[in-house]
């Protein structure tokens, strides 16, 4: 168990320091990319904006919730790929390579997070620590969505390689189909209905009104029920996963 957990940290290490070593900022993209992207969003989209309090916060909130979904994916479906020679070398167990990407855009997130509760305290209205279990529950959902997702995917890279460029492709498409940059007021009702079944759009939607609408209601069956959706959907993609690892190795 301990030489299990050393080499998981070990591999959180190594891919947080080879993802910045050839940089010239280095560390400093974690603050730096989001900023950016945020800034252009800004820019191009504010118009979106009017009639929304605390827009800006709005804007960021949506952006730092789908860039960990993005490279929590994107890294988790290529870990296995990434690590094949150390799979096939010694005995390091396959799901410490997926977890480990996952864990360091999780902890982009976190820092993101940061800058935008820093944020929040200049922009934003005050914010009730009551609603911080809420948060926290929407929080874990958003990981359960992306670890699941990632256990699919790092299995289905293996057989199919092209699944790189299409989940690329994807999440483009997926970017304008989650209200990020524009209130979900402005789609048709039934087209509304179709973005409520991608779980981004509950999660982003919900954490809005815990952090930026404090005056409204909480809706707590809400969030459960999404929390054991996505539970279940991270669940069944751990088992396909586990029943997926032993011909995986010989794919690799």
């Amino acid at each position: 168990m301990n030489n299990t957990r050393n080499i998981f940290w070990a591999l959180v290490r190594s891919d947080f320091l080879i993802r910045y070593q050839h940089s010239a900022l280095g560390f400093l993209w974690v603050f730096l990319k989001p900023f950016f992207i945020f800034v252009v969003l800004l820019g191009v989209f504010s118009f979106f904006g009017q009639g929304i309090d605390y827009y800006p916060l709005y804007l960021l909130l949506g952006l730092l919730y789908f860039q960990f979904f993005s490279d929590g994916t994107s890294f988790g479906m290529r870990s296995l790929l990434d690590r094949s020679s150390l799979l096939r070398q010694i005995q390091v167990p396959s799901q410490a390579c997926l977890l480990s990407a996952l864990v360091n855009a999780a902890v982009h997130l976190c820092l993101g997070m940061g800058f935008f509760l820093v944020a929040h305290s200049f922009l934003g209205p005050s914010l009730d620590l009551t609603v911080l279990p809420s948060f926290l529950l929407l929080f874990s959902a958003l990981l359960l969505f992306a670890l699941g997702t990632s256990f699919f995917l790092s299995v289905g890279i293996v057989y199919f390689r092209d699944l790189g460029e299409i989940w690329d492709i994807v999440l483009v498409v997926l970017f304008y189909l989650t209200p990020i940059f524009y209130p979900l007021e402005i789609v048709p009702s039934f087209f509304r209905t179709v973005l409520w079944y991608n779980p981004l759009t509950p999660l982003i939607e919900y954490s809005r009104t815990l952090l930026l609408s404090p005056v409204q209601e909480i809706p707590w069956g809400d969030m459960g029920i999404l929390f054991v959706i996505l539970l279940f959907f991270c669940c069944g993609g751990w088992l396909f996963f586990r029943r997926s690892v032993p011909s995986l190795i010989q794919k690799l």
